[in-house]
């Protein structure tokens, strides 16, 4: 298992999310890395039940670009995951995002 699936397994066990549910969502306030945008968001956690996909983090597209991030979706395959479980805060890295989510 790499390094960014067991960082996001990590989360969802942290934040107490049963693996087996289709969808959770959760609030949680974004920062972009980038551009130091704040503000609330809804984000979606797929469970592995998705025998292709496996878990990964979603949120509404509309959402993401108002904080300029382009993408939706993003999975451990191509996308960095570091959670830091005191603060309850996951980092999501990839080529063209770099954000992090602090859950309420």
């Amino acid at each position: 298992m790499k390094d960014s699936e067991k960082e996001l397994l990590l989360c969802v066990d942290d934040l107490r999310i049963d693996r087996r549910q289709l969808i959770t969502t959760l609030q949680a306030i974004i920062v972009n890395n980038k551009n130091r945008d704040v503000g609330d968001i809804d984000i979606q956690f797929f469970g592995s039940c998705f025998a292709n996909n496996g878990t990964y983090v979603c949120a509404d597209g509309d959402s993401l670009k108002g904080f300029n991030i382009q993408y939706s979706k993003f999975h451990p395959n191509d996308s960095e995951f570091n959670y830091n479980e005191e603060n309850r805060k996951l980092n999501v890295i990839s080529n063209d995002a770099n954000f992090t989510l602090q859950f309420k």
